[in-house]
C-alpha cells in the first residue's frame, strides 16, 4: 500500500473515532449547566494549552518500550506490547490531539438547538432514545453553511494535515 493510500486511511479512521467520540461529549457539554459544564470544558480545552509537539512527544513516551504502559503491563505481569511505532499509536496520538477541534465546533451547534425541539421530539415519539437522539442529529444537518464549512475544515482535514506534513 503506498504511503499516501495508508496516510488517507488513518486520517480517516482517526476522523471517524474523534466523531464517535466527540458528538456525545459535545452534545453532553451543550446539556450540562454550571460547575459540571466548566469541569467537562477545562477537561475538553486542558491539552490544548501545551504544544502540540510536546503532547505528542507524552505520547510517545508512554508508549515506548521501557514506557508507562509496558512498565504497567510488566507489574501485572502481563506480555509487554509494541505500541510505538504502530498505526494505532499513530491514530491514538491524532485522536488525542485532534478531538478537541472536534469536540468545540459540534457543541457550538448543539448548544445553539432550542431545549423546546427535543422536548417536541420526545413528546412527538413515545421511545425517549429514539427521539432524543435524531433530533439534533437532524438539527445540526440543517445549520448554516458557514457552520458546515467550519466543521468540515477544522475536523476532516486537521488529521489528514497532519498526515501528510513533510
Amino acid at each position: 500500500m503506498s504511503v499516501l493510500l495508508r496516510s488517507i486511511k488513518l486520517a480517516a479512521i482517526a476522523t471517524i473515532l474523534c466523531i464517535i467520540i466527540a458528538y456525545p461529549l459535545a452534545y453532553i457539554l451543550s446539556r450540562k449547566q454550571g460547575f459540571q459544564k466548566q469541569t467537562l470544558f477545562v477537561m475538553v480545552m486542558l491539552p490544548m494549552w501545551m504544544n502540540f509537539l510536546l503532547r505528542t512527544l507524552a505520547w510517545q513516551t508512554l508508549l515506548e518500550k521501557n514506557g508507562v504502559i509496558n512498565s504497567i503491563l510488566n507489574f501485572l505481569h502481563l506480555p509487554e506490547q509494541s505500541i510505538i511505532n504502530t498505526p494505532s499509536a499513530i491514530v491514538l496520538g491524532m485522536v488525542y490531539n485532534f478531538l478537541p477541534f472536534m469536540v468545540l465546533p459540534i457543541y457550538n451547534v448543539l448548544s445553539k438547538i432550542d431545549k423546546d425541539v427535543i422536548h417536541a421530539a420526545t413528546i412527538s415519539e413515545a421511545c425517549t432514545p429514539a427521539s432524543v437522539r435524531p433530533a439534533p442529529i437532524t438539527s445540526t444537518s440543517r445549520r448554516r453553511k458557514v457552520d458546515k464549512a467550519f466543521i468540515k475544515h477544522s475536523c476532516t482535514l486537521l488529521p489528514l494535515g497532519c498526515i501528510c506534513q513533510p
